[in-house]
């Protein structure tokens, strides 16, 4: 795989790219700290993976992602960044970035999110070849699974099926799904016309997404860089409430994480979108 760091922090642009080479993921065709000259080069130097830093003077990561992906939608960005904002996060994916790593970096989760993403492009390579050889007429057969199906495998991954509040959840989810530039208003419009008191459906929805994210704690816990854990733990919740719940599991703290419910539908409608492009 052929990769392009873009850092404004030349020390951290160093670790990466030993990082990179250490772990035999692949080769650094070229590194930059000028967002807005690596807008150009990326596409010169036929990149497959980006590792692209959030605050970046004259540029930030993400509007860089959106340019270049309107442009080169075959490159893959992995977002690096050692600000936690929930909507910075969820602006990211928006604009195409593949996974978000904060930083310090962990060694073990920086190198399970760049397998993933290496597999995933060499899957998606495999599918290309056997179209070719099948021919353009021909139509691959594939099962269609509706939207609704989509949430609930998500929810089932992240072990909330059992929940009562995870029904409303993929009701809601489902709701707002096709609704553009996404608001806080178009979700409390939704509990007004839920039929029920918005309090009482917040509190079931609440208790569900808890159930997830200690779900996540505990995997984390178990396997920091399991698959699961790297994929959906930091796309879903914020850092901070995996961290306070993985220090709750551990008895380090009194009380968990505490997820904010809009952050967290509007993730996932977020994931669920971006196996739909």
């Amino acid at each position: 795989m052929r990769f392009y760091i873009l850092d404004d922090d030349v020390n951290t642009v160093q670790m990466l790219s030993n990082l990179i080479e250490d772990l035999d993921l692949g080769t650094v065709v070229k590194t930059g700290t000028d967002p807005t000259v690596a807008e150009k080069e990326i596409r010169q130097y036929n990149v497959d993976i980006c590792l692209v830093d959030y605050l970046m003077p004259k540029l930030d990561g993400s509007r860089l992602i959106r340019n270049v992906k309107a442009e080169a939608d075959h490159i893959d960005f992995i977002m690096i960044s050692q600000v936690s904002d929930p909507e910075m996060v969820s602006k990211s994916y928006l604009n195409g970035a593949e996974f978000f790593i904060h930083k310090p970096l962990n060694t073990v989760e920086f190198k399970k999110v760049v397998h993933h993403v290496i597999q995933k492009r060499q899957m998606v390579k495999k599918l290309d070849h056997i179209r070719q050889f099948l021919g353009e007429g021909v139509q691959m057969k594939s099962t269609t699974i509706s939207v609704k199906q989509k949430f609930e495998q998500v929810f089932m991954t992240l072990g909330m099926m059992g929940e009562k509040g995870t029904n409303d959840l993929v009701r809601v989810c489902e709701a707002l799904y096709h609704v553009e530039m996404l608001k806080e208003k178009a979700f409390n419009q939704w509990l007004s016309g839920s039929g029920e008191r918005p309090k009482t459906v917040s509190q079931r929805m609440r208790r569900a997404m808890s159930k997830g994210l200690n779900n996540m704690a505990h995997l984390g816990i178990e396997d920091f860089g399991h698959e699961t854990f790297v994929h959906y733990a930091y796309k879903l919740f914020d850092p901070q409430s995996i961290r306070a719940e993985m220090d709750f599991i551990k008895g380090k703290r009194k009380t968990g994480g505490k997820p904010n419910l809009f952050h967290f539908i509007s993730c996932m409608i977020v994931e669920v979108g971006s196996h739909e492009q």
